[in-house]
């Protein structure tokens, strides 16, 4: 390939003058090679007395002997360069704006398991792109900052034609569909669950557009929790099968439930409830290394857990706080089974508080819990290496209240002033709290 550049002057023209070559081999250039597109270049320079640049590209890099001489070279002279594909993959990705190769690889981890066997840069009519091949004779494009951008037909012609016999795989299309099943799977289970005797008649099990799926979502789904040994059909209904007694397969409803994306409709319910009780706490306990909660604290435990789906899907999660020095032949000493105990309430407190405050949860607090109001009492000390520094008593006061219809309804969050009458105290029929202790309704703090 040959270029051109002209080059500013005042009073003559003046050009400078380009060669280029790519070696697209699959084992490294030798000696030779560089020798001989050397010799081009000078030629180039003798026969046009104007300045000639050199630019060889060998995207399998140079042998040890082809790499020392070009080293010795540019020592002496650095018009003439050797650039190796791992450079040249620098350049197109500094000079295009692309994702780096480490970032490029954590995106697709997020989009599919399946093993990238070749990851390469393509560019084509000034775009540069990410081509990513998986085992299975399949491959995908990935452009733009966010790898996120549509490449047009002629690119995704091009590269079709490259891999011949390989599929096009569409990664984002791939994880809506994911996201799709998911959804539907939780919709699936929470009719089921709040059906007569914890079933439902299939055509009662209807697409919901307000969820984004359609009717093959919710036969994927029915399909995906049969096969997982969730649901079965007795006399053409669905159930779910004997979450009373297993409580492994009652953990895994409740977490497909609560898990990414949460329904809130099924949050709250009775069928809810009872699925959270002193069977499933002491199953939560074994996650967590086995702890031993005190009798006394049992009951708060689990009026925590069914408040909060953020802390149930703690629960079943093992916290390495909790379990690391709990694991078998490791017997804490005395005061660490105190300390478990209240790290394990403190948590549970701490989630089920962040999900009171959650907008998308107040109604099922308002309506089903019967909840309106969450009170801290905080004392915050600030302390230096000498003394105690500073130390602060507040008290707040959130609660949750529904609008006056004239105001649109709804149920929003306010900021309670401390004089605030007590949610027993405020006058009967009264659905909205009082005008007087409402603060912003946007912002608790």
């Amino acid at each position: 390939m040959r270029a051109e550049l002209q080059l500013p002057s005042i009073h003559v023209s003046d050009r400078m003058h380009l060669i280029a070559e790519c070696k697209a081999s699959d084992s490294p250039i030798i000696l030779a090679d560089w020798l001989k597109f050397l010799g081009k270049v000078y030629t180039e320079r003798a026969r046009r007395s104007a300045q000639v640049r050199g630019i060889l590209i060998a995207l399998s890099g140079a042998n040890g002997n082809a790499a020392g001489a070009v080293a010795e070279f540019n020592t002496a002279d650095t018009t003439v360069e050797l650039i190796t594909g791992d450079r040249l993959a620098d350049i197109v990705i500094r000079e295009f704006g692309m994702t780096g190769i480490q970032q490029a690889l954590a995106h697709i981890s997020q989009l599919t398991t399946d093993p990238v066997i070749e990851l390469s840069i393509g560019y084509y009519d000034g775009l540069a792109f990410w081509v990513v091949e998986f085992a299975g004779s399949s491959y995908t494009v990935l452009s733009g900052t966010a790898l996120g951008d549509a490449t047009s037909e002629a690119v995704g012609e091009l590269v079709q034609a490259h891999f011949k016999t390989a599929s096009y795989r569409d990664l984002r299309q791939e994880e809506l569909g994911r996201s799709r099943l998911r959804i539907a799977r939780k919709y699936v289970l929470g009719k089921t669950l709040a059906g007569p005797d914890r079933a439902v008649f299939r055509e009662e099990v209807l697409p919901d557009p307000s969820l984004g799926i359609g009717e093959l979502d919710v036969q994927q789904a029915i399909t995906s929790l049969s096969d997982s040994g969730i649901l079965e059909i007795l006399r053409g209904e669905l159930a779910i099968k004997d979450i009373d007694h297993d409580l492994a397969r009652r953990i895994e409803v409740i977490r497909i439930l609560v898990d990414e994306r949460f329904i809130v409709s099924a949050f709250g319910a009775p069928e809810w409830v009872g699925l959270i009780d002193d069977a499933l706490l002491d199953a939560v306990l074994q996650i967590q290394g086995g702890l031993q909660i005190p009798s006394e604290a049992r009951a708060e435990c689990i009026q925590l857990l069914r408040w909060s789906p953020t802390a149930w899907l703690w629960g079943v999660t093992p916290d390495p706080m909790l379990v690391v020095h709990r694991q078998e032949g490791v017997s804490p000493p005395a005061t660490t089974g105190s300390d478990d105990n209240r790290y394990f309430r403190l948590q549970l407190l701490r989630y089920a508080a962040a999900d009171f405050q959650n907008p998308i949860l107040a109604s099922a607090y308002f309506e089903k819990f019967g909840l309106r109001e969450l009170e801290f009492s905080r004392r915050a000390t600030f302390k230096s290496g000498e003394k105690v520094e500073l130390s602060v008593d507040i008290r707040e006061r959130l609660g949750i209240g529904r609008l006056a219809p004239a105001l649109g309804g709804g149920v929003i969050r306010v900021w309670l002033t401390e004089q605030a009458p007590e949610p027993w105290n405020w006058p009967v029929g009264v659905s909205v709290l009082p005008k007087d202790p409402v603060g912003p309704t946007d912002d608790p703090l």
